[in-house]
């Protein structure tokens, strides 16, 4: 399996940072791990990511529910940003619970992908292969 540039993590849940990084090491689609707390935090980490280049993460895990800036503010504020391989980004809403707003939001966005977490190292796989 062909290895992306990294998995860009965007959770404030330490735990489940902690959790996600063994899977994403287990799975070997990376050697490279990026975590930011929040979507904030997230558009500055994307833009020391690879200055040079200007390209970001070839995937992008997302929390919805984050103090500061939430996963949905995140997905609208990406699409504002220019990347050199932004069609080639996978973004990924991973969340314990999607309610019904939240998935209409989500659809008016475009983004049809959302895993409830936790997510498995199967299907981590499975999203960069297929996705």
């Amino acid at each position: 399996m062909k290895k992306i540039n990294a998995v860009l993590v965007i959770d404030d849940d330490h735990i489940y940072c902690f959790l996600i990084r063994r899977v994403i090491q287990k799975s070997g689609i990376t050697d490279r791990v990026i975590f930011a707390k929040d979507g904030l935090d997230a558009i500055k980490k994307m833009s020391e990511f690879s200055p040079k280049e200007n390209i970001c993460p070839e995937l992008i895990l997302v929390d919805v529910e984050m103090p500061v800036m939430d996963g949905i503010e995140f997905v609208e504020s990406f699409y504002k940003l220019d990347f050199v391989n932004k069609a080639q980004v996978k973004l990924v809403i991973n969340s314990f619970t999607i309610n019904p707003l939240i998935a209409l939001k989500l659809k008016l966005l475009n983004i049809n992908q959302y895993i409830q977490k936790p997510l498995s190292e199967h299907k981590l796989r499975e999203i960069v292969t297929v996705y």
